[in-house]
């Protein structure tokens, strides 16, 4: 489901915690990202600012080391639109 970049920046501002940003929408919203969270965004390098299957699958890893299960229906990314 896509999400409208000012609607998560709301649902963002209400957390008050830092967040890494990454992604290829970044480049298109990172002054508005950092209007709105100030010091609270960070972005990720940029070797590592896209998605990759195999760090999801690291990730697969790491929750299989740990007995953690997410469905694929939990494990949903955020997609942004301008």
């Amino acid at each position: 489901e896509a999400v409208a970049l000012e609607e998560l920046l709301d649902q963002l501002e209400i957390f008050e915690r830092d967040v890494i940003y990454l992604g290829d929408g970044v480049p298109v919203f990172r002054e508005r990202i950092e209007q709105a969270m100030g010091e609270r965004a960070h972005f990720a390098l940029p070797g590592i600012n896209r998605q990759r299957a195999g760090l999801v699958a690291a990730l697969g890893a790491k929750y299989f080391a740990e007995w953690r299960v997410v469905t694929a229906d939990e494990f949903m990314p955020t997609y942004l639109t301008p």
